[in-house]
């Protein structure tokens, strides 16, 4: 496996908005035995806030960009099935994941993929983090599970989309804590936007541009004509 990028010097984390990565220093032992990218985003949430969306599970997973998420379901308090396709590898897989609660965050143990789990930890802010950082979130991808002849055969099936859902859900953390604070924003995010395909939510944003856009042109022609009736 290779990593996201080259390892930054004198950076204890990763900003989704510059796409560092600064892996944990880890013995030589540990990094033969470990397989996996990691990625750290700074959030403007509360570790609470962020701790009720980390185990609520499928909003952050609709956020990637490049999942096309067909079904979702909880079949236990601890477990679920997953289908979606990957558009990154073209790749379609039906999953079925295990949830194990850990003090700073969850760790998702998957059947069906060449990933093994996919970690959520969440942290305190660093030192070098952005203004307005109230917690971060590090999501790591573990290959370690599968033994390292057959990841080598199956390189194709890596998970490439680790980068884009930070960068996805470094937006999606700003967004919405302006959202949540209007009536039914929760709701509109979670039952509505997010449940529709990456594609459907591009166009819809672009619609919704355009329609400000030309409401915005209709009143300045409305003005300039008030503006000439009382002149």
């Amino acid at each position: 496996m290779q990593t996201l990028s080259g390892q930054m010097p004198d950076t204890p984390y990763t900003a989704a908005e510059t796409g560092r990565t600064a892996p944990e220093p880890q013995s030589r032992d540990q990094e033969n035995a470990r397989d996996e990218a990691r990625v750290d985003i700074a959030t403007p949430l509360s570790p609470a806030r962020l701790r009720q969306l980390v185990e609520a599970v499928e909003p952050l997973l609709r956020v990637n960009p490049l999942y096309e998420i067909e079904h979702f379901e909880k079949t236990a308090p601890d477990a679920g099935r997953l289908r979606l396709r990957n558009l990154a590898t073209e790749q379609e897989h039906d999953l079925t994941f295990k949830i194990r609660q850990m003090p700073n965050g969850l760790r998702l143990t998957w059947q069906g993929w060449l990933k093994t789990a996919t970690e959520m930890r969440i942290l305190p802010p660093a030192e070098e983090s952005p203004a307005g950082t109230l917690s971060r979130l590090v999501l790591i991808d573990d290959y370690s599970g599968v033994p390292e002849e057959e990841r080598s055969r199956r390189t194709d099936e890596v998970d490439t989309t680790l980068l884009p859902w930070a960068h996805a859900l470094y937006r999606h953390f700003r967004h919405r804590r302006w959202l949540e604070r209007l009536p039914g924003g929760r709701a509109f995010l979670d039952s509505f936007w997010l449940r529709m395909k990456p594609s459907g939510r591009r166009i819809s944003f672009i619609l919704i541009v355009l329609g400000l856009f030309e409401l915005a042109f209709f009143a300045f022609i409305v003005l300039i004509f008030w503006l000439e009736w009382q002149a």
